[in-house]
């Protein structure tokens, strides 16, 4: 390898051992977050939210959602099922 290709390879390695180092603080940060939200609710005499009550705009984003995608492809597969009993198109 030469100079230029082993600087390369090690500022790739490092760009990912520091993307690991976010991911690992945003958990870090949500797993707090919401540890302190349920002990608030538990104290407040408030059910614990379920995991769909929490995470359900996780699920519901529009177009990003793999529902959404999910959806898409199905209409696909009916619409190419569709045109080849046609005979084709």
């Amino acid at each position: 390898m030469t100079v230029g290709e082993v600087n390369m390879v090690i500022n790739t390695y490092v760009d990912k051992l520091n993307d690991e180092v976010l991911q690992k603080n945003h958990l870090t940060y949500n797993l707090a977050y919401l540890t302190a939200r349920f002990v608030n609710s538990a104290l407040a005499g408030k059910p614990i939210p379920s995991y769909g009550e929490i995470f359900e705009p996780e699920k519901s984003e529009g177009n990003n959602s793999w529902i959404y995608y999910k959806e898409k492809l199905i209409d696909y597969q009916e619409e190419w099922n569709k045109r080849i009993k046609q005979g084709g198109k």
